[in-house]
Protein backbone atom coordinates (compact mmCIF):
# COMPACT_ATOMS: atom_id res chain seq x y z
CA UNK A 1 0.00 0.00 0.00
CA UNK A 2 1.64 3.30 -0.97
CA UNK A 3 0.83 6.61 1.03
CA UNK A 4 1.23 9.62 -1.04
CA UNK A 5 1.19 13.10 0.44
CA UNK A 6 -1.67 15.28 -0.85
CA UNK A 7 0.13 18.60 -1.94
CA UNK A 8 -1.26 21.73 -0.39
CA UNK A 9 -2.71 24.61 -3.04
CA UNK A 10 -0.89 28.02 -2.47
CA UNK A 11 -3.82 30.35 -2.12
CA UNK A 12 -2.24 33.25 -1.06
CA UNK A 13 0.75 35.35 0.14
CA UNK A 14 0.78 37.75 2.89
CA UNK A 15 3.78 40.34 2.58
CA UNK A 16 5.96 41.89 5.33
CA UNK A 17 6.31 46.16 3.85
CA UNK A 18 9.44 47.35 5.19
CA UNK A 19 12.44 45.60 3.83
CA UNK A 20 10.46 42.93 1.58
CA UNK A 21 8.43 45.37 -0.71
CA UNK A 22 9.80 48.40 -0.25
CA UNK A 23 13.85 49.44 0.07
CA UNK A 24 14.46 50.39 4.09
CA UNK A 25 14.48 53.98 4.42
CA UNK A 26 13.81 54.25 7.77
CA UNK A 27 16.99 54.88 10.34
CA UNK A 28 15.70 52.53 13.16
CA UNK A 29 18.40 53.12 15.74
CA UNK A 30 17.92 57.21 15.04
CA UNK A 31 14.66 56.14 15.54
CA UNK A 32 15.02 54.31 18.63
CA UNK A 33 17.08 56.51 20.77
CA UNK A 34 14.84 59.63 19.79
CA UNK A 35 12.52 57.48 21.88
CA UNK A 36 13.86 55.89 24.43
CA UNK A 37 16.87 58.49 24.66
CA UNK A 38 21.10 57.37 24.14
CA UNK A 39 21.15 55.92 27.70
CA UNK A 40 18.12 53.85 27.56
CA UNK A 41 18.54 52.73 24.45
CA UNK A 42 22.35 51.26 25.65
CA UNK A 43 20.85 50.25 27.79
CA UNK A 44 18.26 48.00 26.40
CA UNK A 45 20.39 46.78 23.54
CA UNK A 46 22.52 45.12 25.82
CA UNK A 47 20.22 42.99 27.27
CA UNK A 48 18.45 42.33 24.13
CA UNK A 49 21.20 42.05 21.18
CA UNK A 50 18.68 39.71 19.01
CA UNK A 51 16.88 43.24 18.86
CA UNK A 52 14.59 46.04 20.44
CA UNK A 53 10.91 45.32 19.74
CA UNK A 54 9.92 49.03 20.34
CA UNK A 55 6.04 48.74 20.25
CA UNK A 56 6.27 46.00 22.85
CA UNK A 57 7.82 48.26 25.07
CA UNK A 58 5.82 51.64 24.53
CA UNK A 59 2.51 48.87 25.00
CA UNK A 60 3.70 49.37 28.88
CA UNK A 61 4.55 52.87 29.04
CA UNK A 62 1.60 55.37 30.46
CA UNK A 63 -0.56 56.98 27.68
CA UNK A 64 0.89 60.29 27.81
CA UNK A 65 4.09 58.56 27.51
CA UNK A 66 3.20 56.63 24.20
CA UNK A 67 1.56 59.79 22.85
CA UNK A 68 4.84 61.08 22.36
CA UNK A 69 6.26 57.96 21.27
CA UNK A 70 4.27 57.49 18.96
CA UNK A 71 4.16 60.86 17.67
CA UNK A 72 8.30 60.43 17.65
CA UNK A 73 7.84 57.03 15.39
CA UNK A 74 5.61 58.72 13.35
CA UNK A 75 7.79 61.45 12.17
CA UNK A 76 10.56 59.04 11.57
CA UNK A 77 7.86 57.31 9.00
CA UNK A 78 6.31 60.71 7.99
CA UNK A 79 10.19 61.60 6.71
CA UNK A 80 10.98 58.16 5.33
CA UNK A 81 7.54 58.05 2.79
CA UNK A 82 9.42 61.06 1.32
CA UNK A 83 11.69 58.42 0.60
CA UNK A 84 9.58 55.02 0.29
CA UNK A 85 10.99 53.00 -3.30
CA UNK A 86 9.32 49.84 -4.24
CA UNK A 87 12.06 46.83 -3.74
CA UNK A 88 13.25 45.35 -7.60
CA UNK A 89 11.20 42.67 -8.24
CA UNK A 90 8.50 43.29 -6.40
CA UNK A 91 5.40 44.42 -9.19
CA UNK A 92 6.65 41.87 -10.88
CA UNK A 93 6.01 39.01 -8.35
CA UNK A 94 2.82 40.43 -7.79
CA UNK A 95 1.55 40.91 -11.30
CA UNK A 96 2.29 36.78 -11.43
CA UNK A 97 0.47 35.98 -8.37
CA UNK A 98 -2.56 38.38 -10.01
CA UNK A 99 -2.18 36.08 -12.75
CA UNK A 100 -2.26 32.70 -10.52
CA UNK A 101 -5.31 34.28 -8.40
CA UNK A 102 -3.12 33.90 -5.77
CA UNK A 103 -4.47 36.63 -3.01
CA UNK A 104 -2.07 38.92 -1.57
CA UNK A 105 -2.14 40.86 1.24
CA UNK A 106 0.24 42.44 3.68
CA UNK A 107 1.17 42.75 7.35
CA UNK A 108 3.36 45.68 8.65
CA UNK A 109 4.28 47.27 12.01
CA UNK A 110 4.11 50.55 10.23
CA UNK A 111 1.47 53.46 10.27
CA UNK A 112 -1.55 53.05 7.88
CA UNK A 113 -0.90 56.21 6.19
CA UNK A 114 2.40 54.56 4.83
CA UNK A 115 0.11 51.70 3.42
CA UNK A 116 -2.12 54.26 1.75
CA UNK A 117 0.88 55.88 0.40
CA UNK A 118 2.25 52.82 -1.09
CA UNK A 119 -0.73 51.46 -2.58
CA UNK A 120 -1.29 54.94 -4.26
CA UNK A 121 2.00 55.52 -5.33
CA UNK A 122 2.78 52.29 -6.60
CA UNK A 123 -0.63 51.03 -7.73
CA UNK A 124 -0.65 47.91 -6.29
CA UNK A 125 -3.30 46.73 -3.53
CA UNK A 126 -2.75 44.55 -0.95
CA UNK A 127 -6.19 43.39 0.41
CA UNK A 128 -6.30 43.22 3.43
CA UNK A 129 -3.25 45.70 4.13
CA UNK A 130 -3.00 45.64 8.50
CA UNK A 131 -0.85 48.06 9.80
CA UNK A 132 0.34 48.69 13.29
CA UNK A 133 -3.31 50.01 14.22
CA UNK A 134 -4.74 45.98 13.99
CA UNK A 135 -3.74 44.77 17.59
CA UNK A 136 -1.79 42.58 18.53
CA UNK A 137 0.36 43.48 15.92
CA UNK A 138 3.20 41.03 14.40
CA UNK A 139 5.50 39.07 15.87
CA UNK A 140 1.60 37.74 17.35
CA UNK A 141 0.02 35.29 14.77
CA UNK A 142 -3.40 36.86 15.27
CA UNK A 143 -2.73 39.30 11.90
CA UNK A 144 -1.56 36.24 9.52
CA UNK A 145 -4.55 33.88 10.96
CA UNK A 146 -6.89 36.91 10.83
CA UNK A 147 -6.26 37.10 7.07
CA UNK A 148 -6.41 33.51 6.44
CA UNK A 149 -10.27 33.78 8.73
CA UNK A 150 -11.19 36.43 5.94
CA UNK A 151 -10.36 34.66 2.97
CA UNK A 152 -11.35 31.19 4.27
CA UNK A 153 -8.03 29.26 3.59
CA UNK A 154 -6.68 27.47 6.14
CA UNK A 155 -3.10 28.66 7.57
CA UNK A 156 -1.10 25.86 5.31
CA UNK A 157 -2.77 27.33 2.26
CA UNK A 158 -0.44 30.51 2.82
CA UNK A 159 3.13 31.71 2.89
CA UNK A 160 4.61 34.58 4.54
CA UNK A 161 7.12 36.54 2.44
CA UNK A 162 9.26 38.79 4.88
CA UNK A 163 12.72 40.01 5.68
CA UNK A 164 12.75 39.32 9.85
CA UNK A 165 13.59 36.59 11.06
CA UNK A 166 12.88 37.77 14.28
CA UNK A 167 9.08 38.72 13.98
CA UNK A 168 8.39 36.84 10.64
CA UNK A 169 9.36 33.74 10.96
CA UNK A 170 8.62 33.69 14.37
CA UNK A 171 5.12 34.78 13.80
CA UNK A 172 4.54 32.09 10.81
CA UNK A 173 5.63 29.03 13.22
CA UNK A 174 3.07 29.88 15.20
CA UNK A 175 0.45 30.30 13.31
CA UNK A 176 1.69 27.04 11.17
CA UNK A 177 2.19 29.20 7.80
CA UNK A 178 5.15 28.72 5.60
CA UNK A 179 7.36 31.35 5.65
CA UNK A 180 10.14 32.69 3.33
CA UNK A 181 13.00 35.28 3.96
CA UNK A 182 13.65 37.93 1.04
CA UNK A 183 17.02 39.22 0.99
CA UNK A 184 18.40 42.41 -0.44
CA UNK A 185 21.15 40.13 -1.69
CA UNK A 186 18.27 38.88 -3.78
CA UNK A 187 18.80 34.99 -2.52
CA UNK A 188 15.58 33.37 -1.73
CA UNK A 189 15.65 31.11 1.87
CA UNK A 190 12.67 28.63 3.03
CA UNK A 191 11.82 28.54 6.17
Amino acid sequence: MSHTATKTRLRGVVFDMDGTLTVPVIDFVSMYKAVLGENEYQRIKASNPVGIDILKLIDHWSPHQQRQAYDTIAQFEQQALHHLQIMPGASELCNLLDSKKIRRGLITRNMKSAVDLFHQRFGITFSPALSREFRPYKPDPAPLLHICSLWEVQPNEVIMVGDSLKDDRKKCRTANVFTTRSRKDRKIRRY
